[in-house]
């Protein structure tokens, strides 16, 4: 069996390989297509779910809150159906989405049902948190973060009741000419 693998039992599956590798140096790579995209385009498109200013090179939040209506009954149902329309794949807006999740925690615990009405403790902080929401949409982060010799990393980390959050601050600086 092996002698026969030598004479050439794999030789063309061999050869239709170093064919198949010789051609894809033909395509541009995956880097070249989007720098090239990125020059060529402006306004702003998608990317990973967020959405991206080309012009000012800047990610933006969009929060689709809109079109979901307060009625007068909030229920665990409703909180939940308001927390999932915020999607945040990369975790920038974790602080602003974590208040009405720890909502939901106390309903649990309250065992309430998913329809019915809940207690004023848990709809009042709902709701201012519902008011504030749409600014969200008003955020911009900067896509490109450039680290050099005068920028310094300070970490802090936070640790309030119920949730904790580390915050990473880059701080730029000039050193003083000796």
């Amino acid at each position: 069996m092996v002698e026969l693998a030598r004479t050439g039992f794999l030789s063309p599956a061999n050869q239709k390989k170093k064919e198949a590798a010789n051609k894809l140096y033909n395509y541009p790579t995956a880097a070249t297509l989007v720098s090239t995209n990125i020059r060529n385009n402006t306004g702003t498109t998608k990317l990973l779910g967020i959405l991206w200013d080309l012009d000012k090179d800047v990610l933006k939040c969009r929060v689709c809150v809109e079109d979901l209506k307060i009625d007068s009954n909030i229920t665990k149902r409703f909180i939940l159906a308001a927390v999932q329309r915020i999607f945040d794949p990369l975790g920038i807006l974790c602080s602003a989405t974590l208040p009405p999740k720890i909502l939901l925690q106390n309903t649990w615990k309250l065992k309430l049902s998913w329809d019915s009405t809940l207690p004023d403790d848990i709809v009042k902080p709902f709701l201012k948190w519902w008011g504030e929401v749409v600014k969200l949409s008003d955020i911009e982060i900067p896509r490109h973060l450039e680290i050099n010799d005068t920028t310094r990393k300070c970490t802090f980390l936070l640790m309030p009741a119920k949730r904790h959050m580390q915050l990473v601050y880059f701080l730029e600086h000039t050193l003083p000419k000796v």
